[in-house]
């Protein structure tokens, strides 16, 4: 127990203040801006809405992820590049341990950052109408967020829980798929290079591809809703991603490990840091 205080202590610590405070205030004020249209819609369509209809917006909103979804992976990348050290791999003996430290890593930094978007999330709530359920402009037949949603989901909580699960399920698999590309290759720019592109393409699918190859998909639940016309089929393709992203790691620790040279790197690995101890 005192060892998880430690590491969750020394977790924050390393973290920037600054970095963090400079992503919640870029969210905010996109979500005020979000806020204003979805009044706007309301007045447009002559019904009321509530709280749900805000968080249901500004968690779904594909330019707002955009914006997160780069931070997530400058997230991805920090962790892998700061915890990669020949002495922890020296002391793990293996990749796939070593990927799992990275990803514990990783995890806490998505559940700090689903923390600020819960903080951003209070205060654009202030002085919007409470409700139960979906609201009247939440059950009109229309393309907006929370109306797609209210079609198959018989409440918000629900739409909301399975969004921050989408989340967690997207971001591990990424995590996943960039720390193989590391370990396979041990270059930090050509991962950098790879993250990018990943970022860029999400952008462009969204605005030219075929909504159902829109990488979108995975990052907002309305709308892998309304491209596959279910709330499962985006669950079973990012599940399908996350175990080959597994067998991935999987095949590069067992490569490692089969290699007759492999225990020789480990062994001069192991020398290099018992003569940086001596020293």
């Amino acid at each position: 127990m005192n060892d998880y205080r430690f590491k969750i202590r020394r977790f924050i610590e390393k973290e920037s203040a600054v970095q963090w405070i400079l992503v919640i205030l870029g969210v905010l004020l996109y979500g005020f801006s979000i806020r204003l249209s979805l009044f706007e819609e309301s007045i447009s369509y002559g019904a009321t809405l509530n709280k749900w209809d805000l968080v249901i917006h500004v968690m779904n909103n594909p330019y707002l992820w955009s914006f997160i979804l780069l931070w997530l992976l400058w997230l991805s990348l920090r962790s892998t590049n700061s915890e990669f050290n020949y002495n922890v791999l020296v002391r793990m003996r293996s990749y796939k341990k070593w990927i799992i430290s990275t990803l514990r890593l990783f995890f806490l930094r998505i559940i700090l950052l689903v923390g600020c978007l819960v903080a951003v999330m209070i205060v654009l709530m202030i002085g919007v109408p409470s409700g139960l359920g979906w609201s009247d402009f939440a059950l009109i037949q229309g393309e907006e967020h929370s109306m797609i949603l209210a079609q198959g989901i018989n409440h918000p909580l629900i739409a909301i829980i399975f969004h921050v699960l989408l989340l967690f399920l997207s971001g591990v698999t990424i995590h996943l798929f960039l720390t193989w590309i590391y370990l396979f290759t041990y270059k930090l720019f050509i991962v950098s290079v790879v993250a990018i592109s990943y970022w860029v393409m999400f952008i462009v699918s969204f605005k030219w591809f075929p909504a159902e190859y829109s990488i979108s998909n995975y990052w907002s639940l309305s709308q892998s809703y309304l491209s596959f016309g279910n709330l499962w089929a985006v669950f079973l393709v990012g599940m399908i991603f996350f175990i080959i992203a597994l067998g991935l790691c999987e095949t590069l620790d067992m490569n490692f490990k089969n290699k007759k040279g492999g225990r020789s790197i480990m062994m001069l690995l192991y020398l290099y840091r018992e003569e940086r101890n001596s020293e």
